[in-house]
Parts: structure tokens; C-alpha cells; sequence
């Protein structure tokens, strides 16, 4: 008879005050072990030897029937000879952990958007930027954020359209990526086919026209076109624009209280935010309430941009005044 022993090593975890007291792996997704849980006999074990402090290469010599009182060597050996080196007994083998850093998070962000919520209209207003758009001073919204940070684009967007704007997110990949996912798949519309050809590695990324459904990585590569193939420099913004609401009014408009919670926290603890929790809760009835009532929609607005100058469009004051006119804030 052949069996597989597999170690879900450290997944345990501890409860997290954030996550209602539960672990990550109770909260986590794992419809592969859950399927399994309910074919299979369920129960604990106690393996480790009295005396001896619990680890990983104590519990894996254990369930392999060997008394780690004897055999304990240290993860370094084992994993040595788990590669098919041999060891002499004069021989040290060190362990080490590699760990990469990614630059990600110290990108300038390239895709800029505001949502505001208009009580008397029950309407989520998003809106997207070109990041060459020139905002205050001649500079544009992403060298300004390059050179002051997020939080003094939310102030200048705040006092140029009228709007309540004191709070921001900043997603990288992989946290919009997980974030896509948390949530799950969103319905979207696709125009026209896109095919899109990088030279740079000598790939195809084909989207299909029509209504489709996408999963977290295909959102995001749909976000994340170099090229659209269209002559419209302002077609990605509107797009980002439609795609981000359509995942809102889909996922979010509607959402129970829980639900809702999970996705706060995971913005507030793996984001780079200034919402702090304490700005969730003094809220959060008020937002539940706003999102339950599946009466609320989110809609696009984009500001009209003047003139170009060079490479960046400029946002002029009549463009300003037309924006608040359109939002009534003016």
C-alpha cells in the first residue's frame, strides 16, 4: 500500500485579535483541504516526545518513527542528506534562509483614482487621473507624489475638485493581486479583442471581446496593458475607471458587515494607507448601511483636460470650475 504524508508544517498559526480571534489558516481559502476534511477521519495526535521542545525537524523525525532523543541532529543534516549529499561525521552543514526583497513597493504609482461617496445622490463617484496630469505648480500627479507622497495629492485633489479627500491607498502588485482574490471573480465587459505582443520576452496576451469573467491575475494584467492597441491616450484611464467600478458595484455594493470587515483589514494591515482602524469603526455602521441598501451605484466621472504640453496634460482652472459644476461642489 502506498500513502502520502503531508505536513502542513507552522499553519497552524496563532489567533490574531484582527481576525476575530481566529488564525490566518481558519480564515484562509483552502477548498482542496476542505474537501478532503470531509471524506477523512479527523483527529489529534500527540507525537513529540515529553521534554522535547516542538519544531519542525523533532515533528518530522516523529511521524517518521524515529525518537528525535536519539537521532536529533538539526534541520541541517537532514535537509543535506534530503539533497543526496553525503556527510562524514567531521562535516557541518549550515541552513540559511533566502530571502528576496522586492522593489515594488518603493514604485512610484503609475494609475491614480479617487472615490468620494455623494450622500444626496447615494453615488460613488470614482474617478481616475493620468499620472502626467499637471495638477498644482506645474508639476504632475505622480512627481508629486514622488516628491511629497500620497497624502499631498489626496490634499491638492481635495481642494481642486471641492471633494472630501483625506484618505488614500497605495496597492502594488501583489497586494491588489491578493486583494482581487479575497474578493473573487469579477464579471467584465470587454469592447473589442486586445492583442497585445511583448517584445521584451517574446509573449501574446490575448483578451477576448465580449463578457467574460476574470480571475484576480487576469484583472490585473487587464489593468496592466502596456498597450490596448488603441490611439485614444486617455482610452487606459477610462478603462481602469470601469473595470475598478465594476469590481466595487459587483463585490461591494451589497456586502455584509463580515464581509466588509475582512477586506478593511487586510487594506489597513498589508497597504501602504493612513486609514487607521479607529477611522473604520467610527464609521462602519454608517458604511455597512450605505452598501446594504443595494440601491447605491458607482459611477465614472473624468475631468476635462486642457491643453498638452509635451508628454503631460494640464488640468486647467476652467476644467476645475467644470468638474465642480458637474459634482455640484463648485
Amino acid at each position: 500500500m502506498k500513502y502520502s504524508v503531508i505536513l502542513t508544517d507552522g499553519a497552524a498559526d496563532y489567533p490574531v485579535p484582527e481576525l476575530d480571534g481566529k488564525t490566518p489558516f481558519e480564515v484562509a481559502k483552502k477548498p482542496c483541504i476542505d474537501a478532503l476534511a470531509k471524506k477523512s477521519e479527523l483527529g489529534m495526535l500527540h507525537v513529540t516526545p515529553d521534554g522535547c521542545k516542538g519544531g519542525s525537524e523533532i515533528g518530522n523525525l516523529c511521524v517518521m518513527g524515529y525518537d528525535p532523543r536519539v537521532y536529533l541532529t538539526g534541520r541541517s543534516p537532514l535537509e543535506a542528506r534530503s539533497l543526496g549529499i553525503e556527510m562524514s561525521e567531521t562535516d557541518l552543514a549550515l541552513r540559511c534562509n533566502l530571502v528576496t526583497l522586492s522593489a515594488d513597493n518603493d514604485k512610484t504609482p503609475d494609475k491614480y483614482m479617487t472615490i468620494t461617496y455623494i450622500a444626496k445622490n447615494n453615488t460613488f463617484v470614482l474617478m481616475p487621473y493620468l499620472p502626467n496630469a499637471v495638477i498644482d505648480g506645474g508639476n504632475t500627479i505622480k512627481q508629486i507624489c514622488e516628491q511629497s507622497g500620497e497624502a499631498e495629492v489626496a490634499k491638492l485633489l481635495s481642494s481642486k475638485t471641492g471633494l472630501s479627500i483625506n484618505k488614500y491607498i497605495r496597492f502594488t502588485k501583489s497586494t491588489l493581486t491578493e486583494l482581487f482574490d479575497m474578493v473573487g471573480n469579477t464579471t467584465l465587459t470587454v469592447p473589442s479583442e486586445i492583442k497585445y505582443e511583448n517584445k521584451k520576452d517574446n509573449t501574446v496576451t490575448i483578451i477576448k471581446q465580449g463578457t467574460q469573467i476574470f480571475t484576480a491575475e487576469q484583472m490585473y494584467a487587464y489593468l496592466t496593458l502596456p498597450d490596448y492597441g488603441v490611439k485614444d491616450e486617455l482610452y487606459p484611464c477610462k478603462l481602469n475607471a470601469t473595470v475598478i467600478s465594476s469590481f466595487i458595484d459587483q463585490n461591494f455594493i451589497g456586502t455584509s458587515s463580515k464581509t466588509l470587515d475582512d477586506y478593511i483589514n487586510f487594506i489597513i494591515n498589508f497597504t501602504n494607507t493612513n486609514i487607521e482602524q479607529s477611522d473604520y469603526d467610527a464609521k462602519v455602521k454608517a458604511i455597512v448601511y450605505t452598501l446594504s441598501q443595494n440601491k447605491s451605484s458607482v459611477t465614472d466621472f473624468y475631468i476635462p483636460y486642457g491643453d498638452k504640453s509635451g508628454d503631460d496634460y494640464i488640468i486647467d482652472d476652467n476644467s476645475w470650475n467644470s468638474a465642480k459644476k458637474a459634482l455640484g461642489t463648485g
